[in-house]
């Protein structure tokens, strides 16, 4: 087939998009095309990197924000790569809570385990579902429809504090504050080891192939942390970030030599007498408010039965 045979065309890797995978961004791009679809076309030799046209990239590549993904799709390929538009599907889920809601932003607790918004059609389970069942309005106040007016998101494996716009006025100016790196986020995390009373990791983090983040390049990233609790060969700390980048507070903590438990991704170890998988709460949530600018700050205790489980710990 000779490139006249094919239409191209051209994405920009959002910044919402930033560390995932070349199939979960075509499939989050284009309806109807699933990841088998997306590894098909990636197979096929329909898609190119900008800054490597040379190349044919993996469906496993990472790409970052202001990537450009060059395609060329067949007749077949347009026939399933339509674009992806549709808002998530509402789903009433009783363990996404909502907090805090005025006329212009809700602020919602999500569950360890449970992912931000979909990464396909089929994806039905995520905070963003709930949001559309829960507050219609999230749906039309701007961003990727199928993010649900949500600003920000969290790792799958993280639970805690999530906040929503609700008019497109309040979208516009909480992304500028999350960009601008004015929005106050803050973990308890259970790690390894037996750190400092306070210590930080001033070191960039880029993407990389896989799932994992690399830690010593890319762009700048700072966290900071303080130990509030100490076990034998564990320690509870509260992690403030300075910075937004993918797994930010799980590459740091590894790169200090204090991965989190169970954490196999990057480095943590199973603990006796610990069941309840990697601790990694977003506890603590300080913006200012998008409309009328006043302080707007909320704490979120450990989920029970992550408490009780730190009870039983043997201490030092």
């Amino acid at each position: 087939m000779t490139d006249e045979d094919r239409e191209r065309t051209q994405l920009t890797v959002t910044s919402s998009e930033d560390g995932l995978r070349l199939d979960q961004l075509l499939v989050r791009r284009f309806s109807r095309l699933g990841r088998r679809g997306a590894a098909r076309l990636i197979a096929d030799g329909g898609v190119r990197l900008a800054h490597a046209p040379g190349s044919t990239p993996a469906k496993s590549t990472i790409v970052e924000a202001r990537d450009v993904v060059l395609l060329q799709l067949t007749d077949q390929m347009l026939a399933r790569a339509q674009p992806m538009d549709a808002p998530p599907v509402p789903r009433h889920l009783p363990d996404v809570t909502i907090v805090f809601q005025d006329e212009h932003l809700t602020v919602l607790v999500k569950p360890a385990g449970r992912s931000t918004h979909p990464l396909s059609p089929e994806d039905a389970d995520t905070v963003a579902n709930h949001l559309a069942w829960a507050d219609p309005r999230c749906l039309t106040a701007g961003g990727p429809a199928r993010e649900g007016g949500l600003c920000h998101r969290l790792d799958r494996l993280t639970s805690g504090l999530l906040v929503a716009a609700r008019t497109p006025e309040a979208h516009r100016r909480l992304r500028e504050s999350f960009a601008a790196h004015e929005v106050d986020k803050g973990y308890l995390a259970l790690i390894g080891g037996d750190p400092p009373d306070r210590d930080e990791v001033d070191a960039p983090i880029a993407s990389a192939r896989g799932r994992r983040v690399i830690v010593g390049s890319g762009q700048p990233a700072l966290t900071q942390f303080t130990t509030l609790e100490r076990f034998a060969g564990l320690a509870l700390v509260e992690v403030s970030t300075h910075t937004g980048r993918r797994h930010q507070v799980r590459a740091h903590l590894a790169h200090a030599g204090h991965p989190l438990v169970d954490d196999t991704l990057y480095g943590g170890s199973s603990v006796e007498g610990w069941s309840t998988g990697p601790l990694l709460h977003a506890h603590r949530l300080a913006l200012a408010h998008p409309v009328d600018g006043h302080a707007l700050r909320f704490t979120l205790p450990l989920p029970a039965q992550q408490r009780r489980a730190l009870d039983a710990l043997s201490r030092p």
